[in-house]
């Protein structure tokens, strides 16, 4: 017994050892999905609470998810049967993220003044960076990620091969004229922008061009209806789908001009994903259209 007991002692640590070495890197899976769940749980906490804060109505049965049922990405979901014409989110203009909010911000707005060259997108993206790195609105830290981000990544979007060189073309053209004016005439040189590469200040763009609402305002001084480019707390958060029978929520401005506001346009189910329309798109643009001009 004892000739034979150091033997099956060491082949039971081995395969010890090679159970711990087998089970690690699921492990270090959990661990990542659980760090995500947490991030996304404690994110979506904070955001609630703003939204409570600024007097931004939510529906209580409906849901921020993580992974929509039908888009498998961050949505919104219905907990509870909702009838048509029922109103999902209520935001008060001055809530919204404009260029016109870009313009009177102490940062920002000195350099829009100066720089009369800029357009409204490229404006509204160094305030989207002043606002992401002083952590202004919790909101924001539901978009995507710099350093996760693939603006490229559209091989998997069943685009045809000659579309794709359309595709590139038009990145090329965009990178050049963007990089011009970010290094030959945008004068951002101070402390708050000398982390600002032209790799994320193009992300920054292609992120408010792809999350931008068309908003209809009323002027107060003439009372005519005009049109502003704003970004959305919560109702940035709606998908949308490529099958237009599937849309089943509308959003647009109250005659009061105060209010963003979203309502369904059929009856949706419990556990059914809210989606709006984006684009009116054509079967055949194979998502070079929402590529293009949204930049995803």
């Amino acid at each position: 017994m004892k000739g034979t007991c150091f033997p099956y002692l060491l082949f039971k640590l081995e395969f010890i050892v090679f159970l711990t070495l087998l089970t690690v890197p699921f492990a270090r899976n959990i661990d990542v999905k659980n760090d995500k769940t947490k991030y996304f749980q404690e994110t979506k906490a904070d955001f609630e609470n703003w939204l409570l804060e600024n007097q931004i109505v939510i529906n209580k049965d409906v849901k921020i998810v993580r992974s929509g049922k039908l888009t498998k990405v961050r949505g919104i979901e219905a907990t509870a049967l909702l009838k048509k014409k029922t109103i999902i989110c209520q935001i008060p203009l001055s809530k919204l993220i404009n260029i016109e909010h870009a313009l009177l911000d102490e940062i920002i707005g000195p350099i829009l003044e100066k720089e009369r060259y800029l357009s409204d997108l490229f404006g509204m993206a160094l305030y989207l960076y002043k606002l992401l790195n002083y952590n202004l609105n919790p909101y924001l830290n539901f978009l995507p990620k710099f350093e996760n981000s693939d603006n490229n990544n559209y091989d998997n979007m069943g685009i045809p091969e000659r579309l794709k060189m359309k595709i590139r073309k038009e990145q090329q053209r965009r990178h050049k004229y963007t990089t011009d004016i970010f290094v030959k005439k945008l004068n951002v040189n101070t402390i708050f922008f000398s982390n600002l590469s032209i790799y994320e200040f193009e992300f920054l763009i292609s992120l408010v061009q792809s999350r931008i609402f068309k908003i209809r305002v009323k002027n107060n001084r003439n009372n005519q209806w005009e049109h502003a480019k704003c970004l959305v707390p919560f109702a940035d958060m709606f998908n949308t789908a490529k099958i237009k029978t599937k849309i089943n929520v509308e959003c647009f401005t109250n005659e009061e001009s105060t209010d963003f506001v979203c309502q369904t346009t059929k009856t949706i189910q419990a556990g059914e994903e809210l989606l709006v329309p984006y684009v009116h798109r054509k079967k055949e643009d194979h998502g070079v259209d929402l590529f293009l001009t949204y930049g995803f």
